[in-house]
C-alpha cells in the first residue's frame, strides 16, 4: 500500500500530538524535579562529599501515617532527609522580625550502645550555614481556610525523620558496634524564597495588613516551628511555653539553584547551649 504525502503528514502530526500529550503528562509530575535534585547532588559529589544513598524510601509510623522519603544523602554520621517540592511560578514569602542569621538548628539524633537501650530525640545544635529564621510562610494561591502548605510538608517530613531514626536503631541493634547519627530535615524547592522583614507595630488591626516591609531573596532559610504532634518524655515540660518548645522542630528550606552551595557549607557543630553536653551523653549519664 502506498501513502500520499498528505496521509504521511497527517500521521506525523498525530504521532507528534500523542508524544506531546505524553510529554505533558510526564512534565506535570513532580518526579522529574526529584530525580533532577538527586542527579545534581550526585554529579557534584566531589564538591561537597554528600553521597546519595537511596531515594523513594518508604516509612510508616505506628499510627498508620506513612509515605516515601524522596532522597537521603549521607556523610559520616549525618543523614539529610530530603523532600523535593516542584512548584509552578511560585514565591514563598517568609515572615521575620529581623534578617539576622542564626546557627541554632533543632534536629533529630539517635544513639545506640551495645548492651544499653537505644535512645533518640531532638536537640539544638550549632549548624552551618547560618541563615535567617522564620516561623510563618505565605504561599501564593493558599486560601485563609487552608492548612498552610509548608506546615503540611514539614509535618510529614518530621514524621518521616522520626520513623527513619527508629528503623536505623533497630538495624543497628543487630550490629556489634554502636553508633550515633544526626538527621537533618530539608525541603529543596524551585520556588523563589523571599524573606519579608516587618514590624509588628505597623500591622493594622483594621484590615490586618502592613503599609511596607523589606524583602530580600535568600538561598536557604531555617523554618522553625512546633511541628511535632506529641510531647516527648522530657522532664522539663511543665507548662504551655515549655510544651511548645518541646514540640519545636527546624527544617532547612533550600532553593534548588543554591543546593550545591548549601551542601558545601553544611556542617553540624557543638550543642547550641554552651553549657550543655551532647544529648545522648546527658541521657546515659542521668539514665
Amino acid at each position: 500500500m502506498t501513502f500520499s504525502p498528505a496521509t504521511s503528514s497527517l500521521e506525523t502530526r498525530l504521532m507528534k500530538s500523542s508524544t506531546d500529550k505524553l510529554l505533558d503528562l510526564v512534565n506535570n509530575s513532580g518526579f522529574l524535579f526529584q530525580l533532577g535534585v538527586e542527579a545534581e547532588a550526585q554529579s557534584t559529589y566531589d564538591q561537597h562529599g554528600w553521597k546519595a544513598v537511596v531515594h523513594e524510601y518508604p516509612w510508616q509510623q505506628s499510627n498508620g501515617s506513612g509515605g516515601f522519603i524522596d532522597l537521603i544523602l549521607w556523610k559520616n554520621n549525618i543523614r539529610l532527609v530530603i523532600e523535593c517540592k516542584r512548584v509552578r511560578e511560585a514565591t514563598w514569602a517568609f515572615l521575620a522580625l529581623t534578617d539576622q542569621e542564626e546557627t541554632r538548628f533543632r534536629c533529630a539524633w539517635a544513639n545506640c550502645v551495645q548492651g544499653e537501650s537505644p535512645l533518640a530525640g531532638w536537640f539544638d545544635f550549632r549548624m552551618g550555614p547560618s541563615s535567617p529564621v522564620a516561623e510563618f510562610c505565605i504561599v501564593r494561591g493558599q486560601g485563609e481556610n487552608d492548612r498552610p502548605l509548608l506546615e503540611r510538608l514539614c509535618g510529614g517530613l518530621v514524621q518521616s525523620v522520626d520513623s527513619l531514626a527508629e528503623e536505623e536503631l533497630r538495624i543497628a541493634a543487630k550490629r556489634p558496634l554502636g553508633f550515633t547519627t544526626i538527621y537533618i530535615p530539608v525541603i529543596v524547592t524551585n520556588a523563589e524564597l523571599q524573606l519579608c522583614v516587618y514590624s509588628p507595630k505597623r500591622i493594622s488591626l483594621v484590615d490586618g495588613t502592613i503599609p511596607d516591609a523589606v524583602f530580600q531573596t535568600v538561598p536557604f532559610i531555617r523554618f522553625t516551628k512546633s511541628l511535632a504532634t506529641s510531647l516527648s518524655s522530657a522532664p522539663d515540660v511543665e507548662d504551655f511555653r515549655s510544651a511548645l518548645r518541646d514540640r519545636e522542630r527546624t527544617v532547612f528550606i533550600v532553593s534548588a539553584s543554591s543546593l550545591v552551595e548549601f551542601l558545601r557549607k553544611l556542617a553540624v557543630g557543638s550543642p547550641y547551649d554552651t553549657f550543655s553536653s551532647y544529648p545522648w551523653m546527658t541521657a546515659r549519664q542521668t539514665g
